[in-house]
């Protein structure tokens, strides 16, 4: 092995392990939090100079909850906690676009993880329905309808947009 490959093998390694402590430590917290009382987890906070409501908590909390998914790309994980939250809180699908495009690296930091998948992931295309109401409408039968259709939000995701001249009738 020549001398610069065991510079940075020790390189990767320091890194690495450093990655692997941050998960630990995080895993650690959310063990302290299940196991222990809601007073005793406050004390093991206040002992190990955590404040209860901060975002470091709420983040290291996030990447214990991930640490099986972290642990199996922990070499490629860079040796900074806020990096690795952001990492532990994607979506499983960006998350695997992450990993599978090799786009994940030591160096990588925060600002560069949404870039890297949104450059491999398909932007997803807005599609159009347009209803067209009767002149003759009146204001009653539109508020109904447009009721109905409100009552499939929670089932359908969409977006209604009125034009002016049905804002004005539903609006008098």
């Amino acid at each position: 092995m020549s001398k610069i490959n065991q510079f940075v093998q020790k390189l990767k390694s320091l890194s690495s392990n450093t990655a692997k402590s941050i998960i630990e430590s995080a895993a650690i917290l959310v063990e302290a939090k299940q196991e222990l009382s809601k007073d005793d987890y406050s004390a093991f906070l206040s002992q190990t100079k955590y404040d209860r409501d901060s975002s470091a908590v709420r983040k290291l909390e996030a990447i214990g909850n991930a640490q099986l998914r972290l642990n199996t790309i922990s070499e490629l994980l860079p040796a900074n906690w806020t990096t690795i939250y952001k990492i532990a809180s994607l979506q499983l699908d960006d998350f695997n676009i992450l990993v599978e495009e090799e786009h994940l690296h030591p160096l990588m930091k925060a600002s560069e993880i949404d870039a890297a998948i949104n450059a491999v992931k398909p932007k997803p295309q807005k599609m159009r329905i347009s209803l067209e109401l009767d002149v003759q409408t009146d204001s009653a039968t539109a508020i109904k309808l447009i009721d109905d259709i409100k009552a499939l939000l929670p089932k359908y995701l969409f977006q209604m947009k009125f034009n002016e001249n049905l804002n004005k009738l539903i609006n008098n």
